[in-house]
């Protein structure tokens, strides 16, 4: 990393520079100046065109040429004040424009300059170079100018998108810093004095340079003016940091009250580090910790850490304590912070030679290989030298002649410089090397006296190497623990095996809504190596990982780490993995298996050959490819190898004759190594035996399954294991000291492996050609458990598990063997059972309910192994039980309107007792399906036959105590419906209707019209409790929802005979104060009636059906558990089949056209919008600037939520006009364009319009646009009083206006607007039952003519992704409404990734 720009480095060369100029004549001066400005490389011509622009007279004359300028430039390129180039250096580049600024000429040459080079203000990280030069040129022009506002935008424009070299050194210090001018410098506003004195600070901070000029002025800004905006805090902390170096620590004490007073507590670090250079190093680490908690909640970065020199004396100070006091704890804190820091970020070069140092001293004290001895990035230059030597000194205890010559020259200039502490440690550490030792010694005495600094010197501890070395051996011996796998994300392996070598990928999968896994994404091996955020790994997964090494390596300015595996421990491991795959074809899994090295001796016509199965290698690890995705891995030992160099690569040939002497030999060595035969005979030494040959079912926990294999032991219980009817038919091998032979009958292993596989189909599913398979979870094993049992009982087969690890094989209960009472409890039943097992254990109904639940089969865990075994019918009878029951109560309850379909689920069950209330209220159910009710004769209008049928259903529900959700489409008379119920039921109590502001005129206007005989009533004004306490029989309150909010306590005070809620989709969020507010009401019957009862997902739903009938679906977690998880995220079609039966009855939705065959037809149109290339390039940049800085946004997944709809929402806005983004900007909108056209043709045809759009600023743009052209219109947003809307919609339906320009969601309900008939949607909303709402205000009863929907859809842009999600959102509402498929709400990564394909 290049050293910082910095003012002593210019001072010399801009002196000399400065002498030159002063010699030049007027004309040449200013060349000079306008050079200075310009800053970018020109030609003598262009340089002469544009001073002639700029007006400035150099001759005295009133004119300039080329005749005058030529010489004068020739002669200013010769003096080197100007390059060939025409460029100013940079040691004089800003002496030069501030004379400019001094002698009234910037102002015209700036102008001039940015007018004739104008900069490019659409950028992104793709933009050429030029482009990037124009903008430090501009940000150059702008600080000069004192415009803080623009000084802003280009400074945060060059750190977001900007290349490195062109904000390194930072832009203030190439200005402020080249030479610092106090002078000059006073005359720029506060804030712009504030940014560029943080940067200078920091720049002398580091690099231990004087800076009194800079430190005066920023001390008189912090105790003295104040700057505000921007820069202000940066400079307080970088300042108190200055301080707390210098020595000053009482200044800086000051310093860090006023810091915390502005920042709720925190000082970001600095009262750590005030307490470290005092010498209190617990109350330091206290500190720190605390205000990492503070930084961690403000950022909501959860791996966030201090990444100045803050954070660097935080790790110094844990050090500290941990070598005073080794201990597990602090070795991981400390492991923690250093990987944190050091994959931050941070270009600066004294912060990568301070964790580089940081990193050595963290192993010195460890003896961890966790922390790789990096090789210092670079000579280290001001701080970082000193953290360098530092860790030279606590590794070495010693110093090398190089860094004592270094710390000399620092000692120096911290001197010079006032930085106190680097003075004292530079001192310390050459005392503690045996340099001039009185002289430093002293000096660190008299710092620690002057300031209060406590060095850190003297605190080293040095261990002995012994103590060191066993205390990292307690350590080592504190295994991982892995947390428990995750059932949402997995981690799978890519394997390559070629001629480049071995190559193994981990990808991170996560489970999909509909089941499956997602191809995966990369996990890097940094991110590996370290284990972050992988909770989810199998231990299995955690051996792999942990034999990952890495190796530093540093490149231009950065420090690095190259992983590898060792593959000698990494091959092992990946023996019985289920979740490796090709990475050519990662479609296929590759098995890996464990191969034992052995002795082979075969017959030929040569004579007998032995040799090893496995070939030698370098590697005590072999790898022997069988097949393409098929490995054994095979360990050799040193007998193993020294039996291999005996035989030679191509085995051993001894003669037919030596047969005997042959199997002597063989039986000597069958104590070292597994012998396979062909040949026959025997020795003395040797035992022979007929083999086993039944199969030995080998089971091991694998991940979440497990892995079987069929084998045969030849030797019986304890002996090698070989595969059925495969290998030679003598086997020798040393068994308990015995050396044995065994003759085996591989043709009856094939026939007992057959008899297997017939009488265990489970098992036999999952079986290769090899004998091997993998059961994916423990339900599959506890099949082939059961199917084995007659097996093992007859002694055909042989189970087997590693040591500590079985399941028992579990018991089968049926429905015979439970029983069960139903009594009353209040307004629900309560269900008492038991389940009677053989060793006379009982399992309550409630504990048999939730082990079938949370099993995903039919076997319930019983703890140590155990398992029962329901029967199929038997689990599938509690899982269709489970949801019509709460099993939260201390007994498990079941609502009385669940009571019909609970009775039909017991016919089953033999031992059932009902109780007398149970029986009744299936009497009442019976009852009210056979109620045949009139409609009310007072009911001024005729019903169609579907609001009769709809006006019977509401009646049965209520004669149950029921509620009812009508849904009927919009148009088709839902509140008429509703008065029919409400006049059959007023006389006996008040009615409540609760309706959005907009239709709250329009119900009593309905009530006033069809059911006179009711006293309708708003309530508002100043008597509300009189109004309510007044309240009677045939009395109707109508309410809106923002009172129901207000006067929650006073409405919830009554008893309601009958309660409305129109338009109910208002109080769908559950968490809302309105929802609540609506919970608490008291009634009798309730009714709710939405056009849209899902518009999202299924926890809207929930709320409206928990208004109805409160407690039927469960508590809302028990809904989210049973129905909304599973069907919005799993695609479970049986979950939905469950919610639809159960909420079936209670709910009512007709559509338009099932039941009216006289409304005119709908047709929706979508209009394609083609943008300009303007247009193009303004979408695209903002797309690629949003998808940049949200893939780089580590927010917790809420805020980011919102930063990404925030995102989306201006690209939307992008689409409808640049001037929604861009207020100043001039460009045309391409979508107005085609408004217009549309217009103009409906206009020629005398049709009307309604017009939506759901930005109120793109309705302006209309008004605007329709103003200029003369189109009357009308107008209603959300801010319309309901005076004025209604005056509106009369207006408009009265033929007042041709258009109607409506806010989506402020219009889009309980208004009626048939004189129109066409409807322009500007922009497409996410839910199209929004739109739909919107386009039925025309498209209902009492329109005469066709109907036709356009829509506006910008081609290439987000608004056709959203179009496509319209589909989706209908499936959610159709699969519970009408019976089709569902899908889920949006997540995140969702929303993000329509930004990058938008």
């Amino acid at each position: 990393m290049n050293r910082q720009f910095t003012s002593a480095s210019v001072s010399k060369k801009s002196e000399q520079l400065s002498s030159l100029y002063n010699a030049l004549s007027p004309a040449e001066k200013l060349l000079v100046q306008f050079c200075s400005v310009a800053m970018e490389p020109m030609s003598m011509t262009t340089v002469i065109r544009c001073f002639d622009v700029t007006g400035i007279h150099s001759n005295g004359t009133g004119r300039t040429s080329w005749q005058n300028l030529q010489p004068a430039l020739k002669r200013i390129l010769k003096l080197g004040l100007v390059d060939n180039h025409y460029q100013c250096p940079e040691g004089f580049r800003e002496i030069a424009t501030r004379l400019a600024v001094a002698d009234g000429h910037f102002e015209k040459m700036a102008r001039t300059i940015q007018r004739l080079m104008p900069g490019n203000r659409y950028l992104s990280r793709y933009s050429p170079e030029y482009d990037w030069k124009r903008v430090l040129r501009d940000f150059r022009i702008a600080l000069y100018r004192g415009d803080s506002r623009e000084v802003k935008v280009l400074y945060d424009q060059m750190l977001r998108y900007c290349p490195v070299p062109f904000r390194i050194p930072d832009p203030f210090l190439r200005i402020c810093n080249a030479p610092f001018d106090p002078a000059w410098f006073a005359t720029l506003p506060l804030d712009l004095r504030s940014a560029a004195l943080s940067r200078i600070l920091f720049q002398s901070l580091i690099f231990l340079e004087p800076d009194e000029a800079p430190l005066n002025d920023a001390l008189a800004l912090a105790f003295g003016e104040q700057p505000q905006g921007y820069g202000e805090r940066p400079l307080l902390h970088v300042l108190a940091l200055r301080l707390l170096l210098g020595g000053r620590l009482d200044e800086a004490g000051r310093l860090l009250d006023k810091l915390r007073n502005e920042a709720e507590g925190s000082t970001d670090g600095l009262q750590g580090c005030l307490y470290f250079l005092e010498g209190k190093n617990e109350e330091s680490i206290a500190a720190y910790e605390a205000e990492l908690r503070q930084l961690i909640r403000r950022s909501g970065i959860r791996n966030n850490f201090f990444i100045d020199p803050a954070g660097l004396f935080f790790l110094l100070a844990l050090l500290k304590s941990y070598s005073a006091s080794p201990d597990t704890a602090g070795a991981a804190k400390i492991k923690k912070y250093l990987y944190l820091t050091a994959h931050r970020n941070n270009p600066n070069s004294f912060y990568i030679a301070g964790l580089t140092a940081l990193r050595k001293i963290a192993a010195t004290l460890m003896m961890d290989p966790d922390y790789p001895a990096y090789d210092s990035p670079q000579e280290g230059t001001g701080i970082g030298a000193i953290f360098t030597a530092l860790a030279e000194y606590w590794q070495k205890h010693r110093l090398g002649s190089k860094t004592i010559v270094s710390l000399q020259e620092l000692y120096r200039q911290a001197r010079e410089s006032g930085m106190s502490w680097a003075a004292m440690e530079c001192a310390g550490l050459l005392d503690a090397g045996g340099v001039n030792t009185a002289l430093y010694r002293q000096q660190v005495r008299e710092i620690g006296e002057a300031t209060g600094l406590v060095s850190l010197i003297p605190s080293i501890h040095f261990e002995e190497p012994w103590r060191k070395s066993l205390r990292a051996l307690k350590q080592a011996a504190e295994t991982e623990r892995p947390a428990a796998a995750s059932a949402e994300k997995r981690l799978i392996w890519l394997f390559r095996h070629g001629e480049e070598g071995l190559s193994l990928k981990p990808l991170e999968q996560r489970q999909k809504a509909r089941g499956g896994w997602t191809s995966g994404r990369p996990v890097a091996l940094s991110r590996l190596h370290k284990g972050t955020n992988l909770e989810y790994l199998s231990r299995q997964d955690h051996m792999i990982r942990a034999t990952l090494k890495a190796e530093s390596r540093y490149y231009g300015g950065y420090s690095s780490a190259e992983y590898y595996f060792d593959w000698e421990k990494t091959l092992p491991l990946l023996v019985g993995h289920p979740l490796i795959f090709s990475e050519e074809n990662p479609e296929k899994s590759v098995e890996f298996l464990r191969g034992e090295v052995e002795l082979v001796v075969t017959e030929s016509q040569e004579g007998l050959r032995l040799h090893l199965s496995v070939p030698l290698s370098e590697s005590r690890v072999t790898m022997l490819p069988e097949s393409p995705t098929r490995f054994k891995v095979c360990e050799l030992s040193d007998a193993h190898r020294r039996i291999g160099q005996i035989l030679g690569g191509k085995g051993l040939m001894v003669p037919a004759t030596a047969k005997n002497e042959l199997i002597e030999a063989m039986a000597e060595l069958s104590t070292l190594v597994t012998i396979h035969s062909t040949i026959g005979g025997s020795a003395e030494a040797l035992e022979e035996i007929e083999g086993d040959p039944h199969p030995v079912v080998q089971l091991a926990p694998i991940g979440e399954g497990f892995h079987v294999e069929v084998l045969v032991r030849p030797f019986g219980s304890g002996g090698i294991r070989l595969q059925p009817g495969k290998g030679m038919e003598h086997v020798m091998a040393d068994m308990d000291g015995k050396r044995m032979l065994a003759r085996r009958d591989l043709a009856l292993e094939i026939r007992k492996v057959k008899l297997l596989e017939d009488s265990c189909p489970t098992l036999a599913l999952v079986l290769n050609n090899r004998g091997q398979g993998y059961l994916e979870n423990p339900e599959d094993c506890l099949e082939v458990l059961l199917e084995l049992k007659a097996l093992q009982e007859q002694g055909e087969a042989v189970a087997e598990w590693p040591e500590g690890e079985s399941l028992k094989t579990p018991q089968t209960v049926t429905f015979d063997s439970f029983r069960m009472k139903i009594r009353k409890s209040g307004d629900w039943f309560e269900l008492e059972g038991q389940l009677k097992l053989d060793d006379g254990l009982l399992l309550d109904m409630k504990t048999l309910l939730e082990l079938a639940e949370n099993a995903p089969r039919r076997f319930l865990p019983l703890g140590e192994g155990r398992f029962v075994a329901l029967t199929e019918a038997l689990r599938r009878r509690l899982d269709e039980m489970s949801p019509y029951v709460d099993k939260e109560a201390d007994a498990v309850r079941c609502h009385a309107l669940a009571v019909p379909v609970m009775d039909d689920l017991l016919d089953d069950f033999p031992h059932v007792s009902r109780d007398s209330s149970w029986k009744e209220r299936l009497k009442a159910f019976e009852q009210g399906t056979s109620l045949k009710p009139a409609v009310p004769s007072t009911l001024m209008a005729e019903l169609r036959d579907y609001q009769v049928a709809g006006f019977e259903w509401m009646s049965r529900l209520s004669s149950w105590g029921a509620g009812a959700c009508l849904a009927d489409d919009m148009g088709l008379g839902k509140t008429l419906q509703a008065l029919a119920v409400v006049l059959q039921r007023a006389p006996q109590g008040p009615t409540l209707v609760v309706a959005p502001t907009s239709v709250c005129m329009n119900w009593l206007a309905e009530i006033n019209r069809f059911a006179p005989t009711l006293n309708p009533g708003l309530f508002g004004g100043r008597h509300r409790e009189e109004l309510v306490g007044s309240l009677q029989g045939m009395d109707v309150m109508i309410c809106s929802y923002g009172l129901l909010q207000q006067e929650a306590e006073l409405l919830a005070t009554v008893q309601w005979r009958t309660i409305i809620l129109d338009e109910a989709q208002a109080i769908k969020n559950f968490e809302t104060q309105r929802a609540q507010a609506a919970l608490a009401l008291k009634g009798d019957f309730r009714l709710i009636t939405t056009g849209t009862p899902i518009e999202n997902h299924l926890g809207e739903f929930y709320t409206l059906f928990d208004f109805i009938n409160p407690g039927l679906l469960g508590s809302r977690r028990q809904f989210n558990e049973r129905y909304a998880i599973p069907i919005e995220k799993n695609g479970d079609r049986e979950a939905r089949k469950r919610l639809k039966k159960l909420v079936s009855p209670f709910l009512l939705r007709r559509i338009k056209s099932q039941v009216l065959d006289e409304l005119p037809p709908r047709t929706e149109v979508t209009l394609q919008v083609e943008m300009s290339p303007e247009e193009t390039a303004l979408y695209e940049a903002l797309r690629r600037e949003a998808v940049e800085a949200l893939e780089q946004d580590e927010s917790p997944s809420g805020q980011k939520h919102l930063k990404i709809l925030a995102e989306i929402m201006r690209l939307r806005q992008a689409c409808c006009h640049p001037r929604l983004v861009l207020p100043e900007s001039d460009l045309a909108s391409s979508k107005l364009a085609l408004f217009g056209e549309v217009v103009e043709e409906l206009l020629e045809n005398s049709h009307k319009a309604l017009v939506f759009s759901q930005f109120v600023g793109h309705l302006t743009l209309i008004r605007n646009y329709l103003k200029v052209k003369g189109i009357e219109y009308r107008y209603l947003d959300g801010g319309t009083p309901p005076k004025e809307r209604r005056r509106e919609v009369e207006a408009f339906q009265a033929g007042q206006g041709s258009l109607f320009l409506i806010s989506l969601r402020a219009g889009g309900v309980g208004l009626n607007l048939t004189a129109a008939d066409y409807v322009i949607h500007m922009d497409p909303w996410w839910n199209p039952a929004v739109e739909d709402q919107a386009s039925d205000r025309a498209h209902r009863i009492g329109q005469q003519r066709p109907v036709t929907v356009y829509r506006l859809v910008t081609k290439n842009t987000i608004e056709e992704k959203i179009l496509k999600l319209h589909g989706t959102k209908r499936d959610l509402a159709n699969s519970l409404l009408e019976g089709s498929d569902m899908s889920g709400r949006m997540s995140a990564e969702d929303l993000l990734q329509l930004i990058r394909e938008g």
